[in-house]
C-alpha cells in the first residue's frame, strides 16, 4: 500500500523538517503552558472556596455550642448578661439550622465529590451553584470518582 502523504512530502527538506518540529514543539510548549496555568488557578479556586466551605462550617458549629451553653446556663439559674440574651441565643440557633444544610453541603461537595463535580460547582455561577447544592442535599450525599458515596457531613 503507497503512503498518502507521499506526494505532500515529496520536496521536503531536511531544514523543512527541522523547521516544522521546532514549531510544533513550540506550540506543544505553549498549549502545555496554559494547561498548567488554567490547572493552577483551578488549583487555588478549590482551595480558597473549601477553606470558605470549612471556615462557615466550623464558624456554625462554634456560634451552636455557645448558644447552647449560654440557653443551658440560664436554664440552670444563671442571670442573662444582657436583655433578651435567651431570645438571642433562640434566634442565633434557629439561624444555624436554617444555614447548616447548605454549607454542609458545599463542604461535602468540595472534599469528596469527583473531580468533574467540583469542577462544576467551581466554573459555574451562583443559579447553577445552587441546583448543584439542591442535589446533594436531595441524594444526602455526593459519589467521589470511585462511585462511593459520601454522606453530607454535619
Amino acid at each position: 500500500m503507497l503512503c498518502p502523504y507521499k506526494g505532500v512530502f515529496a520536496n521536503m527538506t531536511t531544514q523543512n523538517i527541522r523547521v516544522m518540529r521546532r514549531t510544533l514543539a513550540s506550540a506543544e510548549r505553549t498549549v502545555r503552558d496554559r494547561a498548567e496555568s488554567e490547572a493552577r488557578r483551578l488549583a487555588s479556586m478549590e482551595r480558597e472556596a473549601w477553606t470558605e466551605a470549612h471556615d462557615r462550617c466550623l464558624q456554625l458549629e462554634k456560634i451552636r455550642r455557645q448558644a447552647r451553653a449560654r440557653l443551658a446556663a440560664i436554664a440552670d439559674g444563671s442571670p442573662q448578661r444582657y436583655p433578651r440574651e435567651r431570645a438571642t441565643a433562640v434566634i442565633a440557633l434557629r439561624e444555624v439550622a436554617r444555614c447548616e444544610p447548605r454549607d454542609s453541603a458545599a463542604f461535602t461537595l468540595l472534599s469528596f465529590a469527583s473531580a468533574r463535580e467540583r469542577l462544576c460547582f467551581l466554573r459555574s455561577g451562583p443559579a447553577e451553584r445552587e441546583a448543584l447544592l439542591r442535589a446533594t442535599l436531595a441524594r444526602g450525599g455526593v459519589f467521589d470518582d470511585r462511585g462511593r458515596f459520601w454522606e453530607i457531613l454535619r
